[in-house]
């Protein structure tokens, strides 16, 4: 339940001592009102996992800004695995799986015994659960999974009077509803208080979920033993939802942190081994604690917070209550290594889960269709939580581009959902950790002048999927507008059925100068249009609406005023807001994709990037960007497309320059790595050859890569050196790969713009001996046909070769990649022969949704291409630079 990640408890229990550092961790997969001990499923992360991922196969794209509309979160290779799934579970269609709330429990005693044993990974159980009975019944319900109870040991006794009530019958659902049912021979007395005991025996997997073992190497040596066990005991919690229980006992050593930075008892436990990897979350997390303790105004409830680091967990990270419990690259930072994005993320998901300690454990939902309260105010204060301990990330100011024009991507389909639905199953609940609660939950609207009730408000938002585009047309003699509202949709069927009225209430403010107050109005539920009287604007002032972005609306505006925006940009862009600049573009771009302005209008507005320094407004471009660099590749307009992206990338590049420097703030190394990319991938000569000259120095030095190359330019580099280099330079890039297992040079090898380098790189895939690791033979596909010059060769590979891919890799990767060499397809011929590529192969292709998306993509691609490469073409030879001339060397 948390941005990154997770199931829906942990409780890290027995670890051996010395030599074998082993791991056990117990998910308990219950609400508020529910009891259970939950063994989930988990089926892998291998080639199965790649099954279950369709449609979302989507790693992080070659340049790391396209975004893929399909996606259905940004992290989605995090976002898997957060709610239990029994897989063999099938219920029935309306069949009501949650527990009827007859009896609520007040107090569990949970003894576990795990026998860490080859050949016996039992574990011997025993519960006591104190209940107090609400509405009479003889029927005792409660959640399992995977649990060998012994029934004989099952005991319902009367707190009141001690005596025994019988159990009559014990009914065994876990394989279907994942419950089990004490049916009792009386009536249990509505206010009274009952015990439950049982003993019980589970299998201590190795899934990554539920009671599960699990080992990690230490001083080169893992072990299984059985020395002495242990008791230990804890005392009783606060009352707390069951999905928050967490213990652990493990050789992990506890970091304290410093004296004064919280009142609360703040540790970090990791591995021995990486205690100096701690050393950032020491300092961070007790400051935010201390934060939300004053910004809540409300003490933290416990005596003490840990966060642990685990080298094996199925989730990104978990808030359970006083022991927060993550994967470790999300709490462990190398300061030699880690990137800014690396270092920042580790800051936003500690500020995540201890806001979860407040908004999630101290409040909880009363269920899971509820979840973005949990969830959408966690990622919304995780902004403001990493704010307050590094001020210099601005995360405020990231916040649009992170979760708001985001997630715009994602609801802007008829495929999302409300952010409030009906969920039973474990599957339906599962399916609600995503960005419509992650993102679109924590873009709250910022309003003062509420016009109706809060609930009439919210209701428009949090029941209905979706959001509004709002069209501006300016009056220019009265000096009003008419503002309409309607559904935002990339992509609009022809035979829904949905009978949604999606109209909002929508808070519009708007302004023409930033120094004034802002001013506001509403566009009611029942509003398509209103006319807005005066603007406060002059006929040759602009206006811009939704100030700062700070509500969940994209914008159109007529003609006239978008002239005024641009004029404005181009002679003075910081009489405009960042935010703004930054929804401007966004919001251009994605209004001219799907043909609700022209092209040139939201081109117009690149004209000012050569003055634009900020990383957010460049950022929130720069997808768009390589939408249209990606479409017309292969097109006659594309040098004149290059020499106006490099006409605006160049003086950013310019700006921040190649070098790092420790000195340089968090945002302009955000910034170097946008302006590095680009001005390298066009051809900027200082770029390319600064790349070459580090990566010349990389090979003399190969041990002192942290040295050389900063983490933040490192793919870039690596990427540049091969596209321009020569076979020197793949060569050393293979060898670090095979020797250090650093795939940042695998898919640097994929940057290459030789064909043949390209076609020998993929038929090392079938060679169980070329030296590319099998878990990464998905990596080298994706991103060869995320390569302009390898599109084609991975879809011809795919097609003449299929026999010897099934051979050498089996079918999963199939559908996968037939998904990956669509993005760049924009012909009809490249669609004649993936058409021709799924009929060949019905069996494996024929009902795959990464197929079905692939196809649309492609189809997508054809129709932009028909409606806009004459327009695109047309402004690009009406505005091309003064031409420069850009000398670049390529080593041969």
């Amino acid at each position: 339940m948390t941005r990154m990640g997770k199931r829906t408890l942990a409780l890290l229990a027995q670890k051996m001592r010395n030599l074998l550092p082993f791991l056990v961790l117990f998910v308990v997969a219950s609400a508020v009102q529910a009891f259970s001990n939950v063994q989930t499923q988990y089926d892998g992360p291998d080639e199965i996992e790649l099954r279950l991922l369709e449609p979302a196969v989507v790693p992080d794209p070659v340049d790391g800004v396209s975004r893929w509309w399909y996606t259905p979160s940004q992290k989605a290779h995090i976002y898997r695995h957060k709610y239990p799934k029994n897989i063999q579970a099938q219920p029935r269609q309306g069949e009501d799986l949650r527990l009827s709330g007859d009896v609520l429990p007040r107090l569990y005693n949970v003894r576990l015994l795990p026998f860490i044993e080859v050949g016996n990974w039992t574990t011997d159980g025993y519960v006591e659960i104190f209940i107090d009975c609400i509405r009479s019944t003889v029927n005792i319900s409660m959640n399992s999974l995977d649990l060998t109870i012994d029934q004989a040991s099952v005991t319902v006794t009367d707190e009141q009077t001690g005596n025994p009530i019988n159990v009559v019958n014990f009914i065994d659902e876990q394989s279907t509803r994942e419950i089990i049912t004490l049916q009792v021979s009386q009536p249990l007395t509505v206010g009274r208080q009952y015990k439950i005991t049982m003993k019980f025996i589970s299998i201590l997997n190795a899934l990554l979920a539920g009671f599960y073992r699990s080992s990690y190497v230490e001083n080169g040596v893992t072990n299984v033993g059985m020395p002495g066990f242990v008791w230990d005991n804890y005392r009783t919690s606060v009352t707390m939802s069951s999905y928050l229980v967490a213990f652990m006992v493990s050789e992990f050593i506890g970091i304290p942190a410093e004296p004064g930075l919280s009142n609360v008892e703040f540790s970090i436990w990791a591995r021995p081994e990486a205690r100096n990897l701690t050393d950032y979350a020491r300092n961070i997390g007790p400051r935010i604690l201390e934060f939300f303790e004053s910004y809540y105004n409300v003490d933290y409830p416990l005596p003490k917070q840990d966060m642990a680091a685990i080298p094996d967990f199925a989730a990104g990270a978990m808030e359970n209550w006083g022991l927060i419990t993550y994967r470790e690259q999300y709490l462990l930072i190398d300061p030699n290594t880690a990137t800014a994005r690396a270092v920042q993320l580790a800051a936003v998901v500690s500020a995540h889960e201890l806001a979860h300690q407040w908004f999630g454990n101290l409040v909880t939902m009363d269920w899971w269709n509820a979840l973005w309260l949990n969830e959408g105010f966690a990622s919304y204060m995780e902004y403001i939580g990493t704010d307050a301990v590094e001020p210099d990330f601005k995360m405020n100011d990231q916040f649009i581009i992170e979760n708001l024009q985001y997630v715009f991507g994602i609801d802007a389909l008829e495929t999302s959902r409300p952010i409030n639905i009906d969920v039973n199953t474990p599957a339906e609940i599962n399916s609600m950790f995503d960005a419509i609660s992650y993102e679109k939950g924590s873009c709250e609207s910022k309003r003062s002048n509420v016009v109706s009730t809060v609930k009439e408000i919210m209701d428009t938002w949090t029941f209905k999927m979706g959001y509004p585009y709002v069209t501006v047309s300016r009056n220019y003699q009265t000096g009003g507008a008419v503002v309409t509202q309607n559904r935002f949709l990339l992509r609009k069927s022809n035979d829904t059925t949905d009978p949604t009225v999606y109209q909002w209430w929508v808070p519009l403010t708007y302004t023409s100068d930033y120094t004034q107050t802002t001013k506001k109005d509403w566009l009611s539920v029942d509003q398509v249009s209103k006319t807005l009287s005066s603007l406060g604007a002059t006929a040759n002032q602009w206006v811009i609406f939704n100030v700062d972005q700070q509500n969940y609306y994209r914008v159109a505006y007529d003609t006239t005023n978008y002239g005024l925006i641009r004029d404005q940009l181009i002679a003075d862009h910081q009489r405009v807001s960042a935010n703004n600049r930054a929804q401007l573009l966004d919001d251009a771009f994605t209004l001219a994709l799907t043909e609700l302005i022209s092209y040139a209008q939201a081109l117009d507005l690149t004209l000012y990037l050569k003055y634009e320094r900020e990383y957010v407004p460049w950022h929130a471009v720069l997808s768009e960007l390589n939408y249209i660099d990606n479409m017309l590749y292969n097109f006659p307009e594309f040098p004149n497309w290059k020499n106006h992206m490099t006409s605006i990338v160049e003086p950013y590049y310019n700006f921040v320059g190649f070098q790092e420097t420790q000195s340089d703030p968090h945002l302009e190394k955000y910034c170097r790595i946008d302006a590095m990319n680009w001005a390298c991938r066009l051809g900027v000569a200082d770029c390319v050859q600064n790349s070459l000259s580090t990566y010349a120095t990389l090979m003399s030095q190969p041990d002192n890569l942290a040295q050389i190359v900063s983490p933040n330019e490192k793919s870039t580099i690596l990427r540049t050196a091969i596209e321009y280099g020569g076979q020197v330079e793949y060569d050393f890039a293979f060898n670090q790969y095979k020797t250090k297992s650093d795939t940042s040079f695998l898919v640097a090898m994929c940057a290459s713009k030789e064909a043949t380098v390209l076609s020998g790189l993929l038929e090392m895939l079938l060679d169980p001996n070329s030296g590319i690791l099998r878990s990464d033979v998905n990596t080298v596909f994706n991103y060869v046909a995320n390569n302009p010059v390898g599109n084609e060769i991975a879809l011809d590979f795919l097609i003449n070769r299929w026999d010897d891919i099934q051979n050498a890799l089996g079918s999963v990767y199939f559908s996968v990649w037939y998904r990956y060499v669509c993005t760049r397809q924009n012909t009809q011929a490249g669609l004649d022969k993936l058409i021709q590529l799924r009929d060949a192969h019905q069996v494996i292709l024929g009902n795959s949704n990464s197929v079905k998306q692939g196809i649309d993509t492609v189809e997508s691609n054809i129709q932009w291409v028909s409606l806009n490469q004459g327009e695109i073409g047309n402004w690009l030879a009406g505005n091309q630079p003064v031409k420069k001339v850009f000398s670049v060397i390529r080593h041969q």
